[in-house]
């Protein structure tokens, strides 16, 4: 317990002494102006609101998360839609508790743009993927429905603040917990 308690403490002070991030810059568009805060919207019809996030996602990881047996549901719910449902209502409650108030500050900064078309490839792989592949809800082409708008070289950081590098790049950590946007180099 006193082990928990330290590793906390620490994380809270190394993630309290990372730098401020510097301006966004987002990739294609040059260096940002400071205090600008632009958004990297790229294609605008792939761009949806980060407040519906929670909303979003559901309807994507429920059926996922019911076929592998990730979602308790109410043994009196029978149907699927009832079931699904049942999910969407818990997990919306879940998500806007928990994950909503870590992405949305971040894509209301320009750091980060929840993405339709990563949207869409994720619930294409949660259709049919093998239960034990999807281990983490936001990896594998799910990874993509955040897209990050920090270039390489930008601040980056732990939890949602990992998913701010730009595609191409990737949030590399340092022993304080603060990070880095790097390019990724091909194999």
């Amino acid at each position: 317990m006193l082990r928990c308690a330290f590793v906390v403490v620490v994380v809270a002070l190394c993630a309290a002494s990372c730098a401020a991030p510097p301006p966004i810059a987002v990739e294609g568009e040059g260096d940002a102006a400071e205090g600008e805060g632009e958004k990297g919207e790229g294609d605008a019809g792939d761009v949806v609101d980060a407040d519906a996030y929670c909303e979003e996602l559901g309807p994507i990881f429920c059926p996922f998360y019911l076929r592998c047996g990730r979602m308790a549901v109410d043994d009196a719910v029978t149907s699927d839609a009832g079931r699904e449902a049942a999910c969407e209502a818990a997990f919306a409650q879940s998500c806007e508790a928990g994950f909503e108030p870590r992405f949305t500050p971040l894509a209301d900064a320009g750091l980060l743009t929840l993405s339709r078309a990563g949207l869409d490839a994720c619930a294409a792989h949660l259709d049919d993927v093998s239960c034990d592949e999807q281990f983490l809800e936001l990896s594998g082409p799910c990874a993509q429905v955040w897209r990050g708008n920090v270039a390489a070289g930008g601040a980056c950081g732990l939890d949602a603040e990992s998913f701010v590098c730009a595609p191409g790049t990737t949030c590399t950590l340092d022993l304080s917990f603060c990070g880095v946007c790097e390019v990724v180099l091909d194999d």
